[in-house]
């Protein structure tokens, strides 16, 4: 059940990163939302609960530690049901639900179960087996223990930071006022410390398995890690000598090109123990064949941010607002309305703001409406009218969702002619 509760919960991972990249397509698959983090940290907890459990069917030890990293995931999933439902996050994620009431009930339901856990386990505590056999840095399973490590420390880092909002709101109701806020750039700021522990599970992914078949034998761990060293020497060498990697902005940087070298070497490792583990038994390749797939996405994530292209840079020598970060001011081109820009292979026209209006099935131009005192009523400028039938007549007033406010733009290809606007069709 834990390998399904990890499938389960790393699919929903990647079926967001892919809903948010193809659907949203704000320029990337991770955001670092409260919310996403939300279902990331108990990943990442189970994971390493799985591992635990590994490391004790093959030599007793660390049930204890699987006990506490398996009841740990439940209640991390508690706990992001209620940071989700509970409205905390509702300044801080585009993701979260407002305030329905339920925040009391739902911290005392999150309450209760780790109450309950800690009473469970400490009660039955000195039942859980337990070795005191000592560990060498030649043992397989000491590595598993450093990843482990590894992925909860991780864990740890996100969900100190996601939690900020808990604690402003904890303080306010202790009668402590507090203004702690989310880091401004929070893809920078997570990634300063993500990337160091994808560094990390790289390495160890490689290095874990290369050690698991090996009884610890010195000479043979030097030769298992001979041949996948070698390669990834030659082939990070290859690629630079060759300047494949020039469209990675930052590969140049040491933390970069770390990732780019583990990464690398966790590809072989696991390689190799794959052709060996074929060779003896084919169903104990699974670990290595789980091991490719995460080095490949991580060398995927380090590689697809040379893909890039970003074509709205604004070049009018116009701000938005002095007080909006560089990068906004940079990389968003300034449209006004019927002015045509190039972008891309695209000539761009703003065509001006829409508003929904109730009982109308389209979106009404701005112009076509006097904004009342009251944001949501408006005075009709003409007949507004839906495939020739009038819907609203000169001087009539209509009831407006201005929260519903949409900006028509239009993109025409300056090569073939073909025009598509951003903008909502007929509901």
């Amino acid at each position: 059940m834990g390998l399904f509760g990890g499938l389960v919960l790393g699919v929903g991972i990647m079926m967001g990163a892919y809903w948010a990249y193809e659907t949203l397509n704000f320029g990337g698959y991770w955001n670092w939302d409260p919310v996403e983090n939300a279902v990331y940290i108990p990943w990442l907890v189970l994971i390493a609960g799985l591992h635990t459990m590994v490391v004790y069917k093959r030599s007793k030890h660390a049930l204890r530690t699987s006990f506490i990293l398996v009841i740990t995931t439940f209640l991390l999933v508690l706990y992001a049901t209620f940071l989700t439902r509970s409205g905390i996050l509702g300044n801080a994620s585009v993701h979260s639900f407002t305030d329905l009431g339920l925040s009391g009930q739902l911290f005392a339901y999150l309450a209760a179960f780790v109450i309950l856990s800690i009473l469970l386990l400490v009660r039955h505590w000195k039942a859980i087996p337990a070795t005191e056999k000592e560990l060498t840095t030649y043992n397989s399973e000491f590595w598993v223990f450093i990843g482990v490590v590894v992925l909860c420390l991780g864990a740890f880092q996100v969900l100190v930071t996601t939690s900020i909002p808990v604690y402003n709101s904890f303080l306010g109701f202790i009668g402590i006022k507090s203004n702690m806020a989310l880091p401004a750039d929070q893809i920078a700021h997570y990634t300063k410390f993500q990337l160091w522990m994808g560094v990390g599970i790289a390495l160890l992914s490689g290095l874990a398995q290369l050690l698991w078949y090996q009884k610890n034998d010195k000479t043979k761990v030097v030769n298992a890690l001979s041949v996948p060293l070698i390669l990834t020497f030659l082939f990070v060498s290859l690629v630079y000598m060759l300047g494949k990697i020039d469209f990675i902005p930052k590969v140049d940087t040491f933390p970069y090109f770390v990732l780019l070298f583990v990464t690398v070497f966790a590809i072989f490792a696991n390689l190799s123990m794959v052709f060996t583990l074929i060779r003896r038994k084919v169903n104990l390749s699974g670990g290595a064949i789980s091991h490719i797939g995460i080095a490949l996405m991580l060398f995927g994530m380090l590689f697809s941010s040379g893909y890039s292209n970003i074509i709205s840079k604004n070049t009018s020598g116009l701000l938005y607002s002095r007080d909006f970060p560089d990068d906004i001011n940079r990389d968003n081109v300034l449209l006004f309305r019927n002015d045509k820009v190039k972008m891309g292979a695209y000539d761009v026209s703003y065509r001006g703001r829409y508003f929904e209006v109730k009982g109308f099935p389209e979106y009404v131009n701005k112009q076509l409406l006097f904004q009342l005192d009251d944001v949501h009523q408006a005075i009709a400028r003409a007949d507004i009218k839906y495939k020739d039938k009038v819907h609203f007549k000169t001087g009539d007033t209509v009831d407006v969702y201005p929260e519903n406010t949409y900006y028509q733009i239009e993109f025409k290809n300056r090569e073939t002619g073909k025009a598509f606007t951003l903008y909502p069709g007929h509901r």
